[in-house]
């Protein structure tokens, strides 16, 4: 990344490589620019690496459907964020924004099982990881539902899950648990 600085009268304009010390050689400065960029993309390709497994390790605490293993991958103040009257939630009669690990537990835990009984089957399609952020893409196949696409993203915090975000076809979701589109 180069940084043009503010021209004034007494200096000609010239661009100075980022990171780069006035009265060193452009090549220095690209040098140590370089190995500290290189060093930052190692850096975060680890801390990828890592959010990657904590989030595959917490997918299989929620198959457990152990309260313990659940509430264990999530920060006390963890937030799940799904589209605002999304069929799960309605049929359940959930709040599609669940704010804490423990209500994060209970609705993984006790509720979930209640709606989608057996046959519950996760396809992962990608989990894609940038630091301690995480994308997962899935279909989520059940009794009831029919394979239905969605996307989630998982931020992590301290090595723990602290906000997830849903991304799902409502409509579609609806006319499956209820056989009507949502209104």
């Amino acid at each position: 990344m180069w940084v043009k600085p503010t021209p004034t009268t007494e200096e000609p304009h010239h661009h100075t490589p980022a990171g780069a010390v006035a009265g060193t050689s452009e090549k220095d400065a690209v040098g140590r620019v370089n190995k500290h960029d290189f060093e930052t993309d190692r850096s975060v390709g680890r801390m990828s690496h890592q959010s990657r497994a904590i989030v595959q390790d917490a997918w299989k605490a929620f198959a457990s459907h152990d309260a313990d293993r659940i509430s264990a991958v999530f920060t006390e103040d963890a937030e799940w964020l799904a589209p605002r009257g999304n069929a799960t939630a309605t049929a359940l009669e959930a709040p599609s924004h669940m704010v804490g690990r423990m209500a994060i537990r209970r609705f993984i835990a006790e509720d979930f099982p209640r709606l989608f009984a057996r046959d519950v089957t996760v396809t992962f399609h990608g989990f894609y990881a940038d630091g301690a952020r995480v994308v997962v893409e899935e279909t989520m196949t059940a009794t009831l539902a029919n394979g239905n696409h969605c996307c989630l993203i998982f931020e992590l915090q301290d090595g723990l899950i602290h906000r997830v975000r849903e991304y799902m076809d409502t409509g579609r979701g609806h006319r499956m648990i209820f056989g009507e589109a949502s209104r």
